[in-house]
């Protein structure tokens, strides 16, 4: 039937942009932190002081001896403050722009990017926050600065509604102490953890199957709403947009999504959800170009995810997954308004789906738009 169709068995990576080693696929994965072979006359660099806080310590290579650091007083900030500093610092070079008709388009953009990379860092972390919280890791790292887990029993919900280890589904609740947004944020497909489980969920929500992950999503959508109101955006990366684009779809609330999964019509259907035309207008969702998951939903190709499912769940899954994909006329597409980003490090399309090529593609954005509208606004603002 799909005899002129090439087939494409690629592995998708984690959130974090991980996979299994020994997949002979490249490096798909994050990059390392490497030294430079040779140190610049001068070096910057962050401090810890006793008592908490981060000071700017500069040393000369030429001047080590005699000028050990120079701290100032009032670069005694911690991260969560230095952090609301950047981000109020892009509001004002917002405002002071805003109505300039050259550079409306740097505006437009700054202005969503300046709030979207908090959720995309949440749609990053809650990756690890899912494994912590199944077992699957013994200390949880750090989060970003500034978000916050919201513990679900402080809104009258448990963990059993964020963490199904039967089904496989995993979210978490978050607060940006940046901006104040409170995000139910869902995780995507985990290889190494969940491969399994995920996997199967793609494939029978992609064919309009029910499923229980999704099921999950849109309920625990719900209860959100009811026990903490309307107050709150839903985030999602991978598999992890899909279910999100459920949620909105009961809710009502806005989406922000990346490299997202499509939503089957029927799946929010059976919860008497919105259509998907009008799900879409309260998504947003941005994709970096180039990238395995976007590219199969965009050209229609059979592009066959399933080198993971094989890795986890062994070769007999990952033949189902490769028979189920190729059964599609078309993979649902990603539900809402798309945005592209650049992808700063390359790779083939696997490693262009990790959340932290997103990152790296919305903060390259944010760089070129600061740039844009700081000269701007120098000219006109003196």
């Amino acid at each position: 039937m799909f005899a002129k169709e090439e087939i494409w068995l690629w592995q998708l990576t984690d959130g974090w942009g991980k996979q299994p080693e020994g997949n002979g696929i490249g490096e798909g994965g994050l990059a390392p932190v490497t030294a430079s072979s040779a140190s610049p006359p001068a070096v910057a660099k962050a401090v810890k002081p006793k008592g908490g806080g981060v000071v700017a310590e500069v040393t000369a290579a030429s001047t080590i001896a005699s000028h050990q650091s120079a701290v100032a007083p009032e670069a005694v900030l911690d991260k969560v403050q230095l952090r609301k500093l950047r981000y109020q610092e892009r509001q004002t070079l917002l405002s002071d722009t805003a109505g300039i008709s050259e550079v409306q388009q740097a505006h437009e953009r700054l202005s969503f990017n300046n709030d979207n990379i908090l959720r995309a860092e949440a749609a990053e972390y809650v990756y690890k926050v899912d494994e912590f919280n199944r077992g699957a890791l013994d200390v949880l790292p750090e989060a970003p600065p500034g978000l916050q887990i919201i513990n679900p029993e402080d809104i009258g919900l448990n963990q059993e509604h964020f963490t199904n280890k039967q089904s496989g589904f995993g979210a978490a609740l978050f607060k940006s102490e940046i901006n104040g947004e409170t995000m139910l944020t869902y995780r995507g497909t985990n290889n190494a953890v969940t491969g399994k489980q995920d996997w199967l969920t793609n494939l029978k929500q992609g064919s309009g199957l029910e499923t229980d992950q999704y099921n999950q999503a849109m309920d625990l959508a719900r209860s959100t709403r009811h026990t903490i109101g309307k107050d709150f955006t839903i985030v999602g990366h991978s598999l992890g947009g899909g279910l999100a684009s459920s949620g909105v779809a009961v809710t009502g609330r806005s989406g922000y999504t990346f490299n997202s999964a499509g939503l089957h019509p029927k799946t929010a259907a059976r919860k008497n959800g919105l259509s998907i035309a009008d799900t879409s207008r309260l998504i947003t969702t941005q994709a970096v170009k180039g990238e395995v998951l976007t590219m199969a939903q965009s050209l229609g190709t059979k592009a066959v995810l399933a080198g993971a499912a094989a890795a986890i769940g062994g070769p007999i899954v990952g033949m189902l997954a490769a028979i189920g994909i190729a059964a599609f006329n078309a993979l649902p597409k990603a539900a809402g308004t798309m945005l592209d980003l650049p992808s700063i490090k390359g790779g083939n399309p696997v490693a262009k789906h990790g959340m932290d090529q997103v990152i790296d593609g919305i903060e390259a954005q944010k760089a070129e738009d600061i740039e844009t509208l700081s000269n701007v606004s120098r000219a006109y603002n003196g």
